[in-house]
């Protein structure tokens, strides 16, 4: 059981976990797309124009036929098959050089198709961004035997999603539905994400309790950058923690996106603390 431990935390291990859990990722979003669009045809020109176009960008040539191939449906939809057969080819040959230009590959489509809106695009895909980027250094550095630039990469990572935690809980910190444990029974009374049968159980508390609810939140994403540094028994406790967090607002909000990126960093992060900080 030690020795699978060791293992588990080799460097390689770290990151390529982070990979396949990216790349799982990727797969369920095309696919959530692909369907979609199979169902609900309707629904196309929403899904590839339902906000501004890149205005700024289009006025250049180069950025024009970018903007183009992303906002034609025939294009969009192609484009989301590709990924779903290149993050399978990149799962044969993950620790082969070619898989470091399937990732690039996979990055750059990925970017592409996020030119279709200017604004109002979710955290989840921003940081799957980020996500992204990273670990294409942290695989260009494995591959290519550079510490330096698994490091870089990792710690990109890592940096980056601790910090988009400890941020959300300073936001939420400063709102005052969420000092009033108000925040999460008003999500759940929305009619775009609201859960009847959440509503009814938090409606059924006192306020003490939702008001502990709504700080429990806020605590947990205030203290979240100390996986760096904790030992791993509490870094896991953290992500268990975490992740059933993202899990419940999936469930009752049907918000999934944040489960499926943010997860996917946590190799990196333990990369961070065994490998950087307790080096």
């Amino acid at each position: 059981m030690h020795h699978l431990f060791l293992m588990m935390l080799r460097p390689e291990t770290l990151i390529y976990a982070s990979g396949f859990l990216s790349i799982f990722a990727l797969i369920i979003i095309s696919m959530e797309v692909i369907v979609i669009i199979k169902r609900h045809p309707q629904l196309v020109n929403s899904l590839l124009a339902n906000q501004m176009q890149w205005y700024k960008a289009s006025s250049l040539p180069i950025f024009a036929f970018f903007v183009s191939l992303a906002n034609n449906y025939k294009t969009y939809l192609g484009a989301n098959l590709l990924i779903i057969f290149l993050c399978f080819i990149w799962g044969c040959f993950y620790n082969q050089p070619i898989a470091l230009y399937i990732f690039a590959l996979i990055f750059i489509i990925n970017r592409v198709l996020s030119l279709r809106v200017f604004y109002n695009i979710s955290g989840a895909e921003l940081s799957l961004a980020s996500l992204l980027a990273g670990l294409l250094i942290s695989q260009y550095g494995l591959l290519f035997r550079s510490e330096s630039l698994v490091n870089i990469g990792a710690t990109f990572v890592a940096i980056q999603f601790t910090l988009v935690y400890f941020l959300s809980g300073v936001l939420k910190l400063f709102g005052k539905q969420w000092r009033n444990g108000q925040a999460i029974k008003s999500v759940l009374s929305t009619r775009q994400f609201g859960s009847v049968e959440g509503y009814a159980l938090l409606d059924a508390l006192p306020k003490w309790a939702n008001r502990a609810l709504c700080y429990s939140v806020i605590i947990l994403e205030l203290l979240f950058p100390l996986v760096l540094f904790l030992p791993l028994c509490w870094c896991l406790v953290i992500f268990s923690l975490t992740f059933l967090m993202h899990l419940s607002i999936a469930r009752l909000t049907g918000i999934n996106s944040f489960l499926r990126v943010f997860p996917a960093s946590y190799p990196c992060m333990i990369y961070f603390n065994v490998y950087i900080f307790n080096a």
